[in-house]
């Protein structure tokens, strides 16, 4: 089964080839211009108060899509807000190719 189907079957993407809305807030941090592919998976609501930890819609994403990728933490005091999920380029390049694609369309 190809990876498309794949995440069409799990939901997380539409028949138009688009990423299902409730994944989208969670991909928005992910900066592609970097050699170095973070996604940062927690974020504060714009009123400050409450936040969103999208870990495991990002760990299933890269799961289906068979794309290798390791956890860390950079804040100072090991919180939630440093967590992220770094994706090596080089090892997952025409995965990570493919995704960016579907993003950029939703």
């Amino acid at each position: 089964m190809k990876t498309l189907e794949k995440l069409q079957n799990a939901g997380i993407i539409t028949k138009k080839e688009t990423l299902h809305p409730k994944y989208i807030p969670a991909l928005d941090s992910w900066n592609f211009e970097d050699g170095e592919q973070k996604i940062r998976t927690f974020h504060w609501r714009p009123n400050g108060r409450s936040a969103r930890d999208y870990t495991d819609r990002i760990k299933e994403i890269l799961h289906i899509m068979e794309i290798h990728y390791e956890e860390g933490n950079d804040a100072p005091k090991g919180g939630k807000n440093g967590y992220f999920v770094h994706i090596p380029l080089a090892m997952n390049y025409f995965h990570v190719k493919r995704l960016k694609e579907i993003i950029e369309n939703s």
